[in-house]
């Protein structure tokens, strides 16, 4: 009410219709996003080591202590393999 949205009928129909427009996209982007979630579990499920509790034994200078340093180290872990996959595909297009 601290806008002039409420001050006629009008003006509240067009605010609720404005409403209904967001209240539509939210949901409609909680749908996808909850798919994506799904695809994605399903995909983590599949890949998961049928075996114990790691796909792979890490230095524990590697290990994250909190989703924080988990970040940084996913982080630095997906600047490197671009680097090494540009580096890749240069040395196969020179040996193309």
């Amino acid at each position: 009410l601290q806008s002039p949205d409420g001050s006629d009928g009008p003006s509240r129909q067009a605010a609720a219709a404005r409403a209904e427009e967001l209240v539509q996209l939210l949901e409609t982007r909680m749908s996808g996003a909850s798919e994506q979630l799904g695809r994605l579990r399903g995909e983590a499920e599949r890949l998961a080591p049928e075996e114990g509790d790691e796909h792979t034994e890490l230095p524990d200078d590697m290990r994250p202590g909190d989703a924080e340093q988990a970040q940084a180290l996913l982080r630095t872990a997906t600047a490197e393999l671009t680097s090494r996959t540009e580096a890749l595909d240069r040395a196969r297009a020179a040996h193309a």
